[in-house]
């Protein structure tokens, strides 16, 4: 377990030197750490260490979104993260799970979009908070407060002038 945090640190240390803009043959390297700290997620033994690989998994991929390039990077050697783009291209999500000891499931997302008015990529983590909603269907959600699972479609309607994005997801929690 200390390799893999070994091995992250000095990534994500020597990335930082590069431009904010980045490049397909970077953000590859990045995907290549990526795609080891997810296996780790998956595979390890115990809950703590898929813990500190979840934890390593995020700061890499919150640092590599962050450059320009990244937003349209297929990242397809993920195997184990879903990535699914919104219907009008506006956004996607990279979202995946976390088994604990217990057998049940913490999830964790993060939205990846540009922002026009401010010139810059934006990265919202979606916080699984399931544990504690009650009437999921008549609560009203934000990424702070975000009924956890994964991912599988993302709808897009567009009301009076508004758009909305309801999400399909499946949540392994209950059981079933």
């Amino acid at each position: 377990m200390k390799k893999l945090f070994i091995i992250t640190t000095c990534l994500i240390v020597s990335f930082n030197v590069f431009p904010q803009k980045g490049n397909n043959k970077l953000i590859a390297e990045y995907e290549d750490t990526l795609k080891f700290i997810a296996y780790e997620i998956m595979n390890a033994e115990t809950e703590k260490e898929r813990r500190a690989a979840n934890d390593a998994f995020i700061l890499n991929l919150e640092e590599v979104l962050q450059y320009e390039k990244s937003y349209d990077f297929p990242f397809d050697s993920l195997v184990t993260i879903s990535k699914i783009k919104s219907p009008d291209k506006r956004f996607r999500i990279f979202n995946w799970l976390l088994r604990k000891d217990n057998n049940t499931y913490e999830y964790y997302a993060f939205v990846h979009s540009y922002n026009k008015r401010m010139k810059k990529y934006e990265i919202i983590n979606l916080v699984d908070n399931s544990s504690n909603i009650r009437n999921v269907e008549q609560s009203e959600l934000d990424a702070k407060n975000w009924y956890g699972g994964l991912i599988y479609d993302i709808i897009y309607i567009k009301k009076r002038g508004r758009k909305y994005y309801p999400l399909l997801l499946w949540d392994g929690n209950d059981g079933h």
